[in-house]
């Protein structure tokens, strides 16, 4: 991968500081996150060593390997094993819902969340769980009744 081709012009110096770093061991692996031109971030896994003439640093020679969809679904299953955890730990369904909650927003924006249950008696649906940064929790409502200024 010729990283000149994938990162952005202005992280591409702090990508070069961050592949020369290293002690006189020897090479270095490390992962560093760098945006790339199109704005997305990748996580790189990379494996570099300095070069020299007469002793001198003169460059840095390595390779990087794109690893962002394995820290993703890392990031998802310990996700998953969090919110598992809560349903085995956790008796009250509103403290569950706050920590599935906290968990999704580690991977997500989901800065508005919601649950409803449905209640066979009244046939309404009940907003029993809502994290809303501006609108506060509704009204129970029936079923296909507007949610969709919600979602």
């Amino acid at each position: 991968m010729n990283l000149a081709q994938v990162i952005a012009p202005e992280y591409l110096e702090e990508a070069f500081q961050s592949l020369s770093r290293e002690t006189n061991a020897g090479p270095s692996a490390y992962e560093v996150e760098i945006i790339a031109k199109d704005g997305r971030r990748l996580m790189l896994e990379v494996n570099s060593r300095l070069t020299y003439v007469d002793g001198k640093p003169t460059g840095v020679q390595g390779m990087a390997r794109d690893i962002t969809g394995r820290k993703r679904a890392e990031a998802e299953r310990q996700i998953i094993s969090d919110i598992v955890y809560g349903v085995i730990t956790t008796a009250n369904l509103d403290e569950l819902l706050q920590l599935t909650h906290r968990s999704i927003r580690k991977l997500l924006y989901a800065e508005n969340c919601f649950v409803t249950l449905y209640d066979p008696k009244t046939s309404l649906m009940h907003f029993e769980f809502w994290a809303d940064k501006f609108d506060p929790v509704p009204e129970p409502m029936p079923v296909g009744a507007g949610f969709s200024s919600y979602v």
